[in-house]
């Protein structure tokens, strides 16, 4: 199949000696209407593409429409996702470069050709890290495998590192992301940290079994993942339907083991990893606010469950009431850490309950007279 967001036009697979040439040309033409753009890296050893991916940064089109007249081409009636525009762009408009026309004769629907064209759109700063996000079709989705063992999270924005103390405490209803700590979008600092070179990274390979080397050469290499056992089910879909992945799993591993039966891998923990991690990347004092705010977080939520019932009665009302009220005696600010707030804090980041029940008990007309007032607000 070639690209598969315009089911009612042809769209041919791109033989590798046309794709390279075409990009070239729907390149210049979008060249003038943004501020930077870049070619998605194709999986090494392609003899063919569906598509052609395009990333650009701070476009001057604000639609689809728009970039389909820059292309003169056809617009997707389909939104698949809203950062990628589609377009299908008339193969007739590279006729005069060196082999289109060769292959557009060899076609069944010589006069009907399209190319379909996916463009990418992201801020300027962020094309950096979105272009080596997205190079050489599987290779992050082995790569995630392998970083996601280690509570290292891959994705457009950045590498995330998962804090275990949070992660123990994560509840059901929280969102998935409480307990990442963002360390980085350079690709290079990632590489590094990956024990991946860069430079090989960046000139690529020419095929899969070369990037498959290079993929065993990083340093949180392991075969764990790949393990049937291990496989969850988006790795099970990957298997079934990416035929790259495939050889991976059962092709490369088993003759590497083969080849090496003692060929190094991974004994890193995750405990290990969040600590190089901290380091590598300069984020301590980031990664010490997160612990602590979240053990604040739950010493103020445990004292409230076991405190407030031998309260004096309160409705629902008040008793959600009480509740916002003590929060903001405790967390006045989520920017910053009042003087108020500090009193009841240990430095650890527990809470001096005795202190905090000393101050409700001194304070608790007050209190009452602030619940009251919040539920007539609310009203």
């Amino acid at each position: 199949m070639g690209g598969s967001t315009f089911p009612d036009l042809f769209t041919p697979r791109i033989p590798d000696a046309v794709f390279h040439p075409v990009s070239k040309k729907i390149v210049s033409l979008l060249l003038p209407h943004c501020k930077e753009l870049r070619l998605l890296k194709p999986s090494p050893g392609k003899v063919d593409h569906g598509d052609i991916d395009i990333i650009v940064a701070a476009p001057k089109f604000k639609t689809g429409q728009e970039l389909s007249k820059i292309l003169q081409g056809l617009p997707s009636s389909r939104v698949i996702n809203p950062v990628i525009n589609h377009v299908a762009f008339p193969a007739s408009q590279c006729s005069e470069i060196p082999g289109v026309k060769a292959w557009i004769s060899t076609l069944t629907q010589k006069d009907d050709c399209f190319i379909q064209v996916d463009v990418h759109v992201c801020k300027l700063e962020q094309i950096e890290w979105i272009t080596f996000e997205t190079a050489y079709g599987d290779f992050w989705i082995i790569m995630r495998q392998m970083l996601k063992r280690l509570g290292l999270r891959f994705d457009n924005v950045g590498l995330w590192l998962q804090l275990q103390e949070i992660e123990k405490t994560m509840r059901v209803r929280e969102p998935k992301m409480t307990s990442y700590l963002y360390l980085s979008n350079s690709p290079p600092a990632v590489l590094e940290f990956l024990g991946l070179a860069e430079a090989e990274f960046e000139q690529g390979w020419d095929t899969v079994d070369e990037m498959f080397q290079y993929i065993s050469t990083t340093r949180i290499f392991s075969l764990t993942p790949f393990a049937p056992g291990e496989l969850q089910n988006a790795d099970k879909n990957n298997l079934k339907r990416r035929s790259v992945y495939q050889k991976w799993v059962h092709e490369f591993l088993p003759s590497l083991l083969e080849k090496k039966p003692d060929i190094k891998v991974c004994t890193l923990t995750q405990s290990t990893i969040e600590r190089e991690a901290v380091e590598a990347f300069g984020v301590r004092e980031r990664r010490d606010t997160m612990v602590m705010n979240r053990r604040q977080l739950l010493a103020a939520q445990d004292f409230q469950v076991r405190v407030l019932p031998s309260l004096p009665a309160m409705t629902k009302a008040q008793s959600k009431a009480f509740h916002g009220c003590l929060n903001q005696i405790l967390f006045p600010s989520l920017s910053e850490t009042p003087s108020r707030g500090l009193q009841f804090w240990m430095n650890d980041g527990s809470l001096d309950e005795a202190r905090l029940s000393q101050y409700i008990s001194q304070n608790w007309g007050a209190l009452t007279r602030k619940v009251d007032d919040k539920i007539e607000r609310n009203r």
